[in-house]
């Protein structure tokens, strides 16, 4: 099975700095737009040579020159907006696939298929989509979606009955519960592009039902590989009722380094020197609240109010400390290379074929990661003479 290996970029903020004021790239004392104050400590007089967006676009070339797949947009309430973003990002890239994440409440399906279709025709056929159909109550009111969650869900799947049709057919016509197009479609040149590749999440009931039917990616967070397994298998057996199969990407961070006892020594630093406050006042914002998601990640959510670093490890490879003192998935992989890359396998071994992969600073750890992990998935020029 060959893997795929996505990377996150950082759309609410990036730096070297503790200091997450400065990571909020829309708030503070910066009044250049775009800002980017990581950046630019040889530039202090002139602040508007290099912008966030130049950073962004950093860290997209270092994914791609490094071996990524693709990158993934994160959607939040205090970040940029993930489909200006692609598209900007998608003319300073050649190859990498861009991952935006976004919510049904905020487009119309037809808007979302002609706004792809442009996308594909000037990318190559690059983006695909990451519908986030439900998050915790409080968030879904910053989007401005009231919605109760299951129906969050089945709207999602009368979304993508809508957009694909759209996007496939000159002359598309759906009457669903949430939305309804009257002989919509794309007329050539536009309608000869590629569908995006479509990635749901979710646990609940609905939610599964919705991903077996709709999903051609079921993306979770890194949960107990025997507790994944089970969920995996129960998806499976739902989309094959429906005549279809499914691929399953696994979202976490990661800290690899060269040794295990430097990258828990990172790990440690981190626990040590954050400011509790400035992170759970964030997370509030975001929605990165481990809390919120103790529904998806209760195992993980048992974890979040450890005091002490040892009772924030999981096992000798996952910290659930991340989580808690800066903002982003719960559980992260910890560990020499060969550890992570093992541990990453065992993923793979129940069916997971991608890994959304991430950790701050973005543009550093890009290039660590795919020059010291990703070879370790990939053949070498060795191997390929051989065959």
């Amino acid at each position: 099975m060959t893997l795929n290996f996505h990377w996150r970029l950082p759309t609410d903020g990036d730096s070297r700095l503790k200091n997450l004021d400065l990571w909020n790239l829309h708030t503070g004392a910066e009044t250049t737009p775009g800002y980017f104050p990581g950046a630019t400590s040889h530039r202090q007089q002139d602040r508007s040579r290099f912008t966030y967006f130049d950073h962004l676009a950093r860290v997209a070339q270092a994914a791609e020159a490094t071996g990524f797949d693709g990158v993934l947009v994160p959607a939040t309430p205090t970040g940029e907006e993930p489909f200006v973003v692609a598209g900007a990002l998608i003319r300073e890239t050649r190859y990498l696939r861009f991952l935006p994440s976004f919510h049904t409440a905020t487009t119309k399906p037809v808007h979302a298929a002609r706004t792809t279709a442009t996308a594909q025709r000037h990318s190559g056929n690059r983006l695909d989509w990451n519908i986030v159909a439900g998050e915790n109550d409080k968030v879904q009111r910053r989007w401005g979606d009231f919605a109760p969650v299951e129906d969050r869900y089945r709207r999602t799947g009368d979304f993508l009955d809508i957009a694909r049709g759209v996007l496939t057919h000159k002359d598309f016509s759906h009457e669903g519960a949430f939305y309804q197009v009257d002989h919509g479609g794309l007329q050539h040149p536009v309608s000869a592009v590629t569908p995006p590749t479509v990635y749901l999440s979710g646990t609940s009931d609905v939610a599964l039902d919705i991903a077996a039917r709709h999903a051609d990616v079921y993306t979770t967070w890194a949960e107990p590989l025997s507790d994944l397994a089970a969920k995996l298998a129960r998806l499976n057996e739902a989309a094959t009722g429906h005549g279809r199969r499914l691929r399953h990407a696994v979202r976490v961070d990661v800290i690899a380094r060269a040794s295990h006892e430097e990258a828990w020594e990172d790990a440690r630093h981190l626990w040590e020197t954050a400011d509790r406050t400035a992170v759970r006042q964030r997370q509030e914002l975001t929605g990165d609240d481990i809390d919120a998601a103790a529904a998806e990640r209760a195992w993980a959510a048992r974890y979040a109010n450890a005091s002490h670093f040892e009772d924030s490890k999981i096992s000798p490879s996952l910290w659930v400390g991340e989580g808690v003192v800066r903002p982003g998935p719960a559980v992260t992989i910890v560990g020499d290379y060969a550890q992570v890359a093992e541990t990453l396998n065992a993923y793979a071994a129940i069916g997971v074929d991608t890994f959304i992969l991430a950790s701050p600073p973005h543009l550093e750890e890009a290039y660590r990661v795919g020059e010291e992990l990703l070879p370790l998935f990939r053949p070498t020029p060795a191997s390929l003479a051989a065959e």
